[in-house]
C-alpha cells in the first residue's frame, strides 16, 4: 500500500458503512450519472422536480424553486478480479439483483405521475435542457411503489431518440416518446427497491438489435470484468406505452459492494463524462481537481463533465482528487524503466488488459478506447488501486463509427483515435511486453471462449425470444420487425446504418463471424 495515502485510507474505512439505504441505494454519494452523462440533481419530498447545479427548476404546477445541490445469459457478479467473492454476509447480492434484472422475462414498468408532472417534465427538457427528477407512483412487475423520483437522462440517445420521442435537443417532445428514462426508488424518502437504489432504462438509440448492451455486459461479465446487470423492460409513463427498454444496474455503492466487498465499496469513483478537453484520455492535466473537473467544456445539456467525482464528493477529506492526480502522475511520468513495477502499485492493470481485450476484439469504440468517455476508475481501498469499470454498451459491437473499419480492425492498434489524442493508458500498458502478452492472451481466450458464433447464437436467440414479441408491438421502434430480424443475422450490411447513427450498422451475426476471423488472423 502506498505510505502517503495511509491517512486517506484510515478517513475513508472510518465511513465504513453496510448496504443501507444511506450507503448505496440514495442520499450522497451514490453514483447518479446517468448512462451517457451526469446531471447533478437535488430533490424534493413535496413531488416536486429536483433542481440541477446551473438552473431553477419549474415544479409540476408551475412554480419554480432555486437551484441548489444535492448532497446526495445469466448475468451476475463477477466477484472480486483479485479472488474475493466480494459478497458480504447478509446480502444475498444474485437473489436482490436478479429479482430487478430478471432474465426469463421482459419487467413491466408503469410510472404514474400526477395529472401534468409528466408533460413538465417534457417541457422542461424542451426548454431548458435541464433534467430533473419528478416523483410518481410506479408498478414494477406488479410490485406497487408508493413513491419514486424519475427524470430524462442520456445525451445522444435523449437528443436523438427513437421514435415519436427525442427529436432534436429543445425540440417538441411527444409524451409518448421513447425517452431514456433514470428511475431513483428512494429519491423522495422511499426505501431502496431489493436492494437496487436507481435504475437506468435506455431505449437502445441506434442498435436496431437491441442486445448491444446486454451482449456487451454479459461478454465483460464472463471475462471477469465488473459490469453492470440489464435485462428487458416494457415502460409506460402517464398511459403512455412507451416500449421496450433496456434496463441497466446503476454504478453506485451497492455495484462497488457487490464486487469488491463491503468493506471495499466507500473508496472514491470517478465517472469520465465527454469533454472537449483529452481529460478523459488520462493524460496529466496538473496536480487539482479543477484540473479534470469542468462545466465549460462539456455537452450543451450537462452542467459537468471530465472525470466527475460520483463517491464522497462532499467529504473534504476524500474530495481534492489527490488520489486520482497520484494516480495519473504514476502513470503519465514515470519513467519507462521503472513503468512496469509502478503503474501495478496503483491500477489494476489485469482487469484493464480483460476490459481492453473486450473493447477491441468487439470494436467497441464508445468508451475510453475510443472517444474517451463512458468509463468509471474505482479506487479500491484494499488494494489502494484505481480499476477501469465500462459504462454505456449500447454502441458497442461496430455501433459506434470511428472512422476504422470495425472489421479489420487491428488488436495491435487497440485505440480508434479518432479525437486525435494521446490514450496514455493504453499506449504505456500495451507498450510493456508482459502486458501485451497477456492482453493476447486474453484476445485468445475471448475468440475460443465467448466471441463465437454458437455461443452468440445461443445469447442471441435467448434475447430475441424475450424482446421480439416486444418489438412487434413497440410503436417507437424505429423501423419495422423484419429490419429487427435481418439485424441479428449473418447478411453483410446493405447501406445505411439505419438505427439513429451514422456509418455501418453490422447485422449481430454477420460482425462476430467476420471480426472473429479477422482477430484470429492477426493472432
Amino acid at each position: 500500500m502506498v505510505a502517503w495515502l495511509n491517512p486517506r485510507l484510515t478517513a475513508s474505512l472510518a465511513l465504513l458503512l453496510s448496504c443501507t439505504q444511506a450507503a448505496c441505494g440514495g442520499g450522497s454519494s451514490d453514483g447518479s450519472a446517468g448512462a451517457e452523462g451526469s446531471e447533478s440533481s437535488g430533490s424534493s419530498t413535496s413531488g416536486a422536480p429536483a433542481v440541477t447545479d446551473e438552473t431553477t427548476a419549474a415544479t409540476a404546477d408551475g412554480t419554480t424553486t432555486a437551484a441548489t445541490t444535492d448532497a446526495s445469459g445469466s448475468e451476475g457478479s463477477t466477484g472480486d478480479t483479485t479472488g474475493e467473492t466480494g459478497e458480504p454476509p447478509g446480502v444475498d447480492w444474485d437473489a436482490a439483483f436478479d429479482h430487478v434484472f430478471p432474465q426469463d422475462h421482459v419487467i413491466a414498468v408503469t410510472l404514474d405521475p400526477a395529472p401534468g408532472v409528466w408533460e413538465a417534465l417534457l417541457a422542461e427538457w424542451d426548454q431548458s435542457s435541464t433534467k430533473s427528477y419528478y416523483a410518481s407512483a410506479m408498478t414494477f412487475d406488479g410490485e406497487a411503489i408508493p413513491s419514486v423520483g424519475f427524470r430524462l437522462k442520456g445525451w445522444s440517445s435523449l437528443a436523438y431518440g427513437s421514435g415519436l420521442g427525442g427529436g432534436p435537443i429543445q425540440g417538441g417532445s411527444q409524451p409518448g416518446g421513447k425517452f431514456p428514462l433514470k428511475v431513483d426508488f428512494d429519491r423522495f424518502g422511499g426505501p431502496r427497491f431489493h436492494e437496487v437504489g436507481k435504475i437506468n432504462f435506455g431505449n437502445n438509440w441506434a442498435d436496431l438489435s437491441y442486445m448491444r448492451e446486454r451482449l456487451a455486459n454479459r461478454l465483460y461479465d464472463a471475462m471477469g470484468v465488473p459490469a453492470p446487470r440489464t435485462a428487458y423492460a416494457r415502460v409506460s409513463v402517464d398511459g403512455h406505452d412507451n416500449g421496450v427498454y433496456t434496463a441497466v444496474q446503476q454504478i453506485d455503492r451497492c455495484f462497488l459492494e457487490e464486487h469488491f466487498g463491503l468493506e471495499n465499496g466507500n473508496g472514491n469513483l470517478y465517472k469520465a463524462i465527454f469533454t472537449s478537453t483529452d481529460i478523459g484520455a488520462l493524460t496529466y492535466q496538473g496536480a487539482t481537481r479543477n484540473d479534470y473537473f469542468s462545466t465549460t467544456t462539456c455537452p450543451a445539456n450537462f452542467p459537468e463533465c471530465g472525470l466527475v467525482q460520483k463517491t464522497n464528493e462532499d467529504d473534504p477529506a476524500l474530495n481534492d482528487y489527490a488520489d486520482l492526480v497520484h494516480f495519473l502522475d504514476v502513470l503519465n511520468h514515470s519513467a519507462d524503466a521503472e513503468f512496469e513495477s509502478a503503474i501495478v502499485e496503483v491500477f489494476d492493470v489485469d482487469a484493464f488488459l480483460r476490459l481492453a481485450a473486450v473493447s477491441v476484439v468487439t470494436s467497441s469504440f464508445d468508451g475510453y478506447l475510443g472517444m474517451g468517455h463512458n468509463y468509471y476508475l474505482y479506487h479500491r481501498p484494499d488494494t489502494d488501486q484505481f480499476i477501469m469499470i465500462p459504462w454505456d454498451q449500447n454502441e458497442s459491437h461496430a455501433g459506434h463509427p470511428c472512422g476504422a473499419n470495425a472489421i479489420s480492425f487491428s488488436i495491435e492498434q487497440a485505440v480508434c483515435n479518432q479525437r486525435g489524442h494521446d490514450f496514455v493508458l493504453a499506449r504505456r500498458v500495451l507498450g510493456v511486453p508482459s502486458f501485451h502478452a497477456q492482453y493476447l492472451v486474453y484476445v485468445q481466450q475471448l475468440v475460443d471462449d465467448y466471441f463465437t458464433e454458437a455461443q452468440y447464437s445461443a445469447w442471441i436467440a435467448e434475447l430475441g425470444d424475450l424482446v421480439r414479441p416486444q418489438i412487434e408491438t413497440d410503436s417507437n421502434y424505429i423501423q419495422d420487425l423484419t429490419i429487427f430480424d435481418r439485424s441479428l443475422g449473418y447478411d453483410a450490411p446493405a447501406g445505411p446504418n439505419l438505427g439513429g447513427h451514422g456509418g455501418t450498422e453490422y447485422n449481430l451475426m454477420y460482425f462476430v463471424s467476420q471480426r472473429r476471423m479477422a482477430v484470429l488472423s492477426q493472432l
